[in-house]
């Protein structure tokens, strides 16, 4: 209890984290996972500013790789 009081921010750091795991393992739509991926982000190190490149994958060669 006195770690939760001493180390808030940290705690608060590994539940904001540990939601967003459960979210990254059922979510399938990139949009909904990307602007959940922000919003961890934005309440865990509260940066000014956020942007999120993502890399285009060819789909024959992203389904090799699975495959």
């Amino acid at each position: 209890m006195i770690d939760h009081r001493v180390y808030r921010r940290k705690y608060d750091a590994q539940q904001v984290l540990a939601r967003f795991a459960e979210t990254a393992r059922d979510e399938v739509e990139l949009e909904k996972l990307s602007g959940e991926l922000m919003k961890v982000i934005d309440e865990t190190m509260q940066p000014t500013q956020v942007s999120l490149w993502l890399k285009a994958v060819d789909a024959a060669a992203a389904k090799r790789r699975i495959g």
